[in-house]
């Protein structure tokens, strides 16, 4: 992956091995502003690790221009979230479907969404949470403005602990 000084680029989608490959790269040019542009970001596949998910976290805070961020099928747990949660300003669209996000990580995410009011679409599909969860997410979601537009929820059964 080559980019050039000062890219134009708006949009880019890595999966799988391409992370894992064109990470560091990736990491420096975002750190010289070379993708100042960038509005859009999926990267899918990455292994969950606590290394990077700093590192996607440094990256994140690079990008002042990013209004989408979609992470789905990471494995991002509760410390890798709390990692990536200060990065997360003036979303528009956050998808973090498929991780294992749980209650626990459920009142920062709750804060981080309260903190998103650009924030139209959100999805929290295939992860671990639970009542106590959603309820924690419903109450940040409920105070946003302007509302939800699209909010997805898929394989979540919201229940009781027991």
């Amino acid at each position: 992956m080559a980019l050039s000084s000062r890219s134009q680029l708006r949009e880019l989608a890595l999966a799988g091995d391409c992370w894992s490959v064109h990470a560091s790269h990736l990491f420096e040019v975002t750190q010289s502003g070379d993708l100042a542009l960038l509005e859009s970001l999926s990267l899918t596949g990455l292994s969950g690790t606590i290394q990077q998910a700093r590192a996607l976290s440094a990256m994140l805070q690079a990008l002042p221009q990013l209004a989408r961020l979609d992470l789905p099928g990471n494995r991002i747990d509760n410390e890798g979230f709390l990692l990536l949660a200060p990065a997360l300003n003036g979303l528009q669209s956050l998808n973090l479907a498929g991780n294992v996000l749980d209650d626990q990580v459920a009142a920062s995410l709750a804060v981080v969404l309260a903190g998103l009011p650009d924030l139209v679409e959100l999805d929290l599909s295939e992860n671990c949470l639970r009542q106590e969860g959603m309820e924690a997410v419903a109450a940040a979601l409920g105070s946003s403005a302007p509302p939800l537009s699209r909010l997805r929820l898929s394989g979540i059964r919201v229940r009781g602990a027991g």
